[in-house]
This record gives C-alpha cells, sequence and structure tokens, in this order.
C-alpha cells in the first residue's frame, strides 16, 4: 500500500508541476461559472490565481455581450464536441502595472466538460453522470495575430 500511495504522489505532484508552469491559462469552472481553479500564468494578467477562486469568469471577460460568449466557454460538451480556439480577451488586473501598456490581451481557449465517468459515456442517456464543471486552457495570442 505504501508504495501505491507513493507512486501516486509522485505522479500528482509531476502534473501540478506542469500545470503550475505552463505559460498558458488553466483554470476549471463550476456551473455558475465561478473559477473553481486558476494557475499561476494568470500573472501575466496582473492577478494573484488564488484570489481569483470563486470569483465569475466574466469580471474578467472584456465584451459588451459577455453573456453569449460564456456559453461556449462553460461548456458540458467532450471530444470533438468540445469548444476549441474561442477568441477571449481578458481584461488585465487594473492594479496592475500591465493595465497601462495592455489593457485587454486576446487568448485562444479552449474548454471541455469535466464529467465523473469517461467522455465516451457522457452522450449515452442510461448512463448515471454528474457534471463536475469545465476545464479551460487559454493561450496568448501576440497582438499581430489577434
Amino acid at each position: 500500500m505504501k508504495y501505491a500511495e507513493t507512486k501516486l504522489a509522485t505522479s500528482e505532484e509531476k502534473y501540478r508541476t506542469i500545470v503550475e508552469k505552463i505559460s498558458d491559462l488553466v483554470f476549471q469552472l463550476v456551473s455558475n461559472q465561478n473559477i473553481t481553479f486558476a494557475n499561476t500564468a494568470f500573472q501575466m494578467l496582473g492577478y494573484d490565481a488564488r484570489e481569483l477562486i470563486g470569483k465569475p469568469i466574466k469580471n474578467l471577460i472584456d465584451l459588451d455581450d459577455v453573456d453569449s460568449l460564456l456559453s461556449e466557454i462553460e461548456t458540458r460538451h467532450v471530444g470533438p464536441l468540445a469548444t476549441t480556439d474561442l477568441k477571449v480577451r481578458f481584461k488585465t488586473n487594473l492594479e496592475s502595472s500591465l493595465c497601462e501598456e495592455y489593457p485587454v490581451m486576446t487568448f485562444g481557449v479552449d474548454a471541455s466538460g469535466v464529467w465523473d465517468v469517461p467522455d465516451e459515456m457522457v452522450f449515452k442517456a442510461e448512463v448515471a453522470k454528474n457534471f463536475l464543471g469545465t476545464l479551460c486552457v487559454g493561450r496568448y495570442i501576440p497582438v499581430n495575430y489577434a
């Protein structure tokens, strides 16, 4: 049993390191569109990831009609039906020195529903399942490409 626990802890640490060190935004939303996880890449927008927990994602998005975009970000779809490369303009933190030069930054966001069953079981009506939230990854799009 000790070997299995050590192996699990090592694996968890490896994935945690990857998620925290990647330059892409990684975040998870629950069904009320609040952030339940944000990695340290949010520093590029001037935010402390820990302070984003529990906050609505819409507060970070620069768009007049944010609600139409939210339905694509906060998706329940998986696999080929998941949201891919959705252009999202995130506001930089007003209290950050970045805000003057970069008031918004554009990211290509991929979003996929997270369920308590494998992806291939999500669309089967006879399978009992629970929606756990949406996992999102956003890659920065330089201004020349936005």
